[in-house]
């Protein structure tokens, strides 16, 4: 028999390191990141509301390489801008898209510049940019001046130390203290001009210099886009009592419509006499009597308190498991199905069939943690079961209710119309010099159609939808329900037997847990039949654990710093 041989292991991780060291050197590159050393700015206000800019940026490249690095400039607050040059490391480049050429797109907005240079990694590269801004001193109050954003807001790296340097006629005397928003930073005056000095300013983070002057210092008239927004302002506030006008008579129509229409439809409202119920004063099931108490949405609550009515009847039964899923981890529940459906009331068959029902027909078995998905389903049929059972009952108005239907479509149009009378309005305003009486007028109809359609909502949420016997059944429901709210209270004068025989109108009106630990907090252990654990009948605990799970299942699926703007800007990096 042959022994077979190995190698020692020091010779295996040797090999190994001579393998990792024998790769290529992009293999093991060091990681890429990058920073500016220097972030230098050059303002001179010229004649003629013009200002010559000279930005020079050094960046530090470790790693790599890196390839070129953009600045764009945005045409925000000024008239245009003159590209006159670019440099690397204090080289004019001429345009191209070559190495130690720079791309220049100046029809684009914001106007876009590239320095393309050969790759490099582990060195410095000064890019430098000299271009001249037009028609950007402009008003502001009672002064004029410029409000540059001399480092944009859009910069992915960080910069060292900035300097901004602002020069201006000599004989002129700023009418306010310079600023400088965005940095803390240092001021040195110059002969007509200040310097200005931050650093550690971090990715992401604008500069944007103010300097105003006394109003006629440096510019005889507004620029021409100043002016237009000026003009514009002037429309709007010519056109604005009339669309105020506009707004208001059409939001009053619409509630004089409101409450006539009101009044021809008032029903006499139905006396009853205040009082406490202290057994369920009729045989509605208690999602029935949730649902009677606001026959307009269905709560989580009436779902889960359906299931504890069915498991309570002998329709289902839950047995407590381990290994669910998501919030149900450490337990999850299962619901056993024990009958057929028949025997039912329509909102429980539909809730009864849908959680059992696949498409592989009816199921015995269903876990508690994947009725997520269903539920949402489900909730509009449950609903509309709800709402069918009432109206055979006599409780709910079949006219009012589909008048209701018919205000709910009628609200649901005008807030419709008044969203894009108010995307029109805004777009004619803030966009268009010959429009902006008709966005104002607009804007005026859209503030008038949302008190309309706010007095809709306040108008649908108030029509009464039960008839007088509804009314009268619900009063009974409504008092024996702060019946069972003072017994949560108070805690005391429980009896055992109302533990399960009050468990599901309970739930049914969001009380669930509180009314188990009022009866726990007594002392009340009794053996809950219809909630299965290994150890055999659920405890009080076990009973806890249950609504609070079947809670979270039902409504997991029912429906239920200061800146300054400016001129300038863009973006600024590096690859």
């Amino acid at each position: 028999m042959l022994a077979r041989k190995t190698l020692p292991f020091g010779l295996v991780i040797l090999a190994v390191l001579l393998f990792v060291l024998a790769l290529p050197p992009a293999t093991h590159a060091a990681a890429r990141s990058y920073f500016a050393e220097r972030y230098d700015v050059s303002l001179q206000i010229l004649s003629n509301n013009r200002i010559q800019v000279e930005e020079t940026v050094t960046f530090r490249f470790e790693g790599g390489p890196y390839t070129y690095a953009f600045r764009q400039l945005a045409l925000d607050q000024l008239e245009g801008i003159e590209i006159q040059g670019a440099t690397l490391d204090g080289v004019q480049l001429p345009e191209g898209d070559q190495p130690n050429q720079v791309e220049i797109k100046r029809s684009a907005d914001p106007i876009e510049i590239t320095w393309h240079f050969p790759p490099t990694q582990d060195d410095t590269r000064t890019l430098g940019l000299q271009y001249q801004v037009h028609g950007h001193i402009h008003l502001r109050d009672n002064a004029e001046g410029i409000f540059w954003q001399a480092i944009p807001e859009e910069h992915e790296y960080v910069i060292r130390q900035a300097q901004i340097t602002v020069h201006y006629p000599a004989h002129l005397t700023p009418a306010e203290r310079p600023q400088l928003r965005g940095a803390q930073y240092t001021t040195t005056p110059i002969p007509g001009g200040l310097i200005f000095t931050a650093y550690n300013i971090p990715a992401n983070q604008g500069v944007t210099i103010e300097i105003l002057f006394p109003r006629g210092s440096l510019i005889a008239q507004p620029p021409d886009w100043q002016a237009r927004l000026l003009a514009r302002g002037a429309q709007a506030r010519q056109m604005a009592p009339w669309a105020i006008g506009l707004g208001l008579l059409v939001g009053l129509a619409a509630l004089v419509a409101l409450w006539t229409y009101r009044r021809q439809h008032q029903r006499p409202t139905v006396i009853i006499p205040p009082g406490i119920v202290t057994n369920p004063p009729d045989n509605l099931a208690p999602a029935q009597a949730a649902f009677l108490l606001n026959p307009t949405a269905v709560t989580p609550a009436q779902v889960a308190a359906t299931l504890v009515h069915l498991a309570q009847k002998g329709w289902l039964r839950l047995e407590a498991t381990h290994g669910g899923r998501g919030l149900f981890k450490s337990r999850d529940y299962a619901l056993q199905r024990l009958r057929d459906t028949g025997g039912l009331k329509e909102h429980e068959q539909v809730l009864f069939e849908g959680l059992f029902t696949t498409r592989q027909g009816l199921q015995s078995s269903v876990r508690l943690s994947t009725l997520g998905g269903k539920l949402p389903r489900l909730i509009t049929p449950f609903k509309q079961a709800l709402t069918r059972e009432l109206l055979g009952l006599g409780f709910l108005d079949a006219q009012r209710l589909s008048e209701r239907q018919r205000l709910n479509v009628l609200t649901t149009l005008t807030f419709l119309l008044e969203i894009p009378l108010l995307i029109l309005g805004l777009v004619l305003v803030l966009g268009s010099d010959a429009l902006v009486g008709v966005g104002t007028l607009a804007l005026g109809l859209a503030g008038g159609l949302m008190i309309a359609g706010i007095g809709m909502i306040l108008f649908t949420y108030g029509w009464l939808l039960l008839t007088p016997q509804g009314e009268t059944h619900a009063a009974r429901w409504k008092g024996f329900k702060h019946y069972l709210d003072n017994l949560i209270k108070q805690r005391s004068g429980l009896q055992g037997e109302w533990l399960e025989a009050y468990l599901p109108y309970a739930v049914a009106f969001g009380n669930g847990l509180q009314w188990t630990e009022a009866f726990r907090d007594q002392g009340f252990a009794p053996a809950i039949s219809w909630l299965l654990t290994p150890a055999g009948a659920g405890n009080m605990d076990d009973l806890l654990g249950a609504i609070a799970a079947t809670s979270v299942i039902t409504s997991t699926g029912a429906d239920g710093g200061v800146g300054a703007g400016g001129g300038g800007g863009g973006a600024s990096g590096a690859g």
